[in-house]
C-alpha cells in the first residue's frame, strides 16, 4: 500500500480505542472521515496485531429452502447456508427438517439460516418468544443466522440479533451501507454494533454488506473506496476479538482481496451461486468463488490459509 498523509488526530483516536479507551460518536465520525489510505494502514496494523499474518478461508455451501441437499462436491465447504426468504407458512417443525437434511448431507458443517428480520415474525406465528423459537433451531443444528438483506427493517434486524444472543448463539455483526454514506452515520452504526446489550463474545465477525451486488451498475452501487473505509473502519472501532470477513458475494472477489489489506482478516465465499445471480438481464454474470484462487492469492500475499474456528459451544 502506498504511503498515506499523515493524520495525527485520527492516528490518535486509532490507538486509543484499541488500548480499550472511550470514544464518542464525534470523534468516532472524526476517524471515519480520515483518508482512505491512513485507515487501511491504521486498520492492516492492527490486523496484524491481533490476528498475526495468516487468514482465514471459509468455503461456502449455499442451498435453497426446497432444495434437496446435494452430495458434497470436491471442493469440501466449511458452511453451509440455506438462502432466500424463509416458505411462507413454515412451522418451526419445517425449518428444524430443513436443518436435519442439509446437517445429513454435509455432516459437522455448521449451517447459516434464517435473517435476523425474519425471527420475530416466524416466532410470533409459531406462538413461541424470539429466544425459545432460536434455541429450538439451534438444538435442531442451526449455528447462527443468516446475513441480513438491504430492505430488511433495520429494527427488527437489532431484535433479532438480541434474541439470538440471548439464546446464547453466536452471530456476524452485519455492517450495511448505501452508496454516499456520511462518516457520521457510519461511525454511529459501528458504535452501535459495539455497544449492543449482550454482543461481548457474540459477535464473531463483523461483515460489511453493501446495499448494491457487485455485478450492478456501478453508477449506482457504491465505490470501491466506500466499501474499503467501511472495512478499516469496522476493524478499528470493534473489538479486537470480532474478525472482520469479506465476503465475496457481497462485495466482488476482486475488492475482497483489497479489503485483506484494509483490517480484513477473513475471505469468505459460496462455492456456487443461486441462478438469479448468474442470469441477471442488466449486469455482469458474477463468478463462483474459486477456492483455488483464493488460496493462490493468500499465498502470493504471504497470508497462510486457515480454516474458521469452530462455534463457540451454547450452554442453554
Amino acid at each position: 500500500m502506498a504511503p498515506a498523509t499523515p493524520d495525527a488526530e485520527v492516528e490518535a483516536l486509532a490507538v486509543r480505542v484499541e488500548e480499550g479507551g472511550p470514544v464518542t460518536l464525534p470523534e468516532a465520525a472524526r476517524l471515519c472521515a480520515g483518508d482512505v489510505l491512513v485507515l487501511g494502514e491504521l486498520a492492516d496494523g492492527m490486523r496484524r496485531r491481533v490476528r498475526g499474518e495468516g487468514a482465514t478461508l471459509v468455503r461456502v455451501e449455499v442451498l435453497g429452502w426446497a432444495d434437496a441437499p446435494a452430495a458434497a462436491g470436491p471442493e469440501p465447504a466449511d458452511e453451509i447456508r440455506i438462502e432466500g426468504a424463509v416458505p411462507e407458512g413454515a412451522t418451526p417443525a419445517d425449518l428444524a427438517a430443513t436443518l436435519s437434511r442439509a446437517a445429513a448431507a454435509f455432516p459437522g458443517i455448521p449451517p447459516r439460516a434464517i435473517r435476523p428480520a425474519e425471527v420475530g415474525p416466524l416466532a410470533r406465528a409459531a406462538g413461541l418468544t424470539d429466544r425459545l423459537l432460536l434455541a429450538r433451531l439451534a438444538d435442531a443444528g442451526l449455528a447462527t443466522l443468516a446475513h441480513p438483506r438491504p430492505g430488511d427493517d433495520p429494527g427488527a434486524t437489532r431484535e433479532g440479533l438480541l434474541a439470538a444472543h440471548g439464546a446464547e448463539m453466536a452471530t456476524d455483526a452485519p455492517v450495511g451501507f448505501a452508496t454516499r454514506f456520511t462518516a457520521e452515520s457510519l461511525a454511529a452504526l459501528l458504535l452501535s454494533l459495539r455497544d449492543l446489550p449482550g454482543a461481548a463474545g457474540r459477535f464473531r465477525c463483523a461483515v460489511p454488506l453493501p446495499a448494491s451486488l457487485p455485478e450492478e451498475s456501478p453508477l449506482t452501487a457504491t465505490t470501491g473506496l466506500e466499501d474499503l473505509r467501511v472495512f478499516a473502519c469496522a476493524r478499528l472501532l470493534l473489538p479486537a476479538a470480532v474478525r472482520v470477513a469479506a465476503e465475496a458475494a457481497a462485495v466482488g472477489p476482486k475488492l475482497a482481496a483489497a479489503a485483506l489489506s484494509f483490517g480484513a482478516d477473513t475471505l469468505a465465499g459460496a462455492l456456487t451461486l443461486p441462478t438469479e445471480r448468474t442470469t441477471p438481464a442488466t449486469a455482469e454474470r458474477p463468478r463462483p468463488f474459486n477456492a483455488d484462487r483464493a488460496r493462490l492469492l493468500l499465498a502470493e500475499c504471504g497470508r497462510p490459509p486457515s480454516p474458521p474456528p469452530p462455534f463457540p459451544a451454547r450452554t442453554a
